[in-house]
């Protein structure tokens, strides 16, 4: 998902393992172009991951 309001409404990925209890809200920091205008802090160290599909 493009922006953040699509993936927390619409987004199966997203929306299954929340329900589950296997994430939290928290996971989603942003989207890309927040990242590419420098809104969003990208990852920090090697263990944290981005994930995107298209």
């Amino acid at each position: 998902m493009d922006r953040l309001e699509s993936a927390v409404h619409e987004a199966g990925d997203y929306l299954i393992p929340l329900a589950e209890g296997a994430i939290t809200s928290g996971h989603i920091v942003g989207e890309i172009c927040g990242l590419l205008c420098g809104s969003v802090k990208g990852r920090s160290n090697g263990l944290e991951n981005t994930l995107s599909k298209r």
